[in-house]
């Protein structure tokens, strides 16, 4: 039996996961207006979490969220629409709420903060089961849902995170010829390579060394100017 209702929204599921996306900010003010819709919607999210972290995408059935919520399952579908809209709604939450981009003043320790927020997203119960089934593709019929959650939860990161060294730029931390997405690749593709494809171990000790590495390598081009470790 299919967890998707006849006519259902997730008949797209990249079409889907962009709408769950863009109306992110919508439904996070409906969760936090207070009240019986506010509680059953943290019931649902926290319970789709749950569920992923211990079954995996294609793994998750509407039924045993609701169940899992303490809701009926038409309430779900009513709000989401669907598995995947829902999915992607609950992680793009529930990162929002656990990493904010930080706004220190200093690029450094942003920069820091930063990829250690990173870091441990990818690690998070509910991000990693994902990255796994993208990556072995356990189950072909969800691999392009899978894949479209990862894609939009990190692009959207992504987009938000530049903004540090934008802001770096303009502070003239870092030269105008600096570019904010290249910074973002070169910090980001080590911390990548090593935890998740490698499998070696990724600690404070490393970040920071990254970090003061890409930022010391494009503040030499600042005249008299350059990144001081903190």
């Amino acid at each position: 039996m299919t967890d998707e209702p006849s006519g259902g929204l997730a008949t797209d599921g990249e079409r889907d996961l962009k709408a769950a996306l863009r109306q992110f900010n919508a439904d996070a003010a409906t969760t936090r207006s207070g009240g019986r819709t506010a509680r059953v919607g943290e019931a649902v999210i926290d319970a789709a979490l749950i569920e992923l972290s211990e079954r995996g995408y294609a793994n998750i059935r509407i039924d045993d969220v609701a169940a899992r919520a303490g809701v009926n399952k038409t309430t779900i579908y009513r709000r989401w629409g669907s598995k995947s809209r829902l999915i992607a709604t609950a992680l793009v939450e529930r990162h929002a709420e656990m990493n904010p981009i930080p706004d220190t003043g200093d690029v450094h320790a942003d920069a820091l903060t930063l990829l250690k927020e990173i870091w441990e997203s990818l690690r998070a119960p509910w991000v990693a089961p994902l990255i796994a089934e993208a990556t072995t593709q356990r189950s072909i019929g969800a691999t392009d849902e899978v894949r479209t959650v990862l894609t939009e939860l990190l692009s959207s990161r992504y987009r938000h995170s530049k903004s540090i060294f934008e802001r770096a730029i303009a502070r003239g931390e870092l030269p105008q010829s600096a570019n904010p997405e290249l910074l973002l690749e070169a910090m980001c593709g080590p911390v990548y390579y090593r935890g998740l494809v490698v499998g070696l171990p990724v600690d404070d000790a490393y970040l920071k060394s990254v970090v003061q590495l890409v930022l010391s390598g494009f503040s030499s081009m600042l005249p008299g100017h350059s990144v001081q470790e903190t």
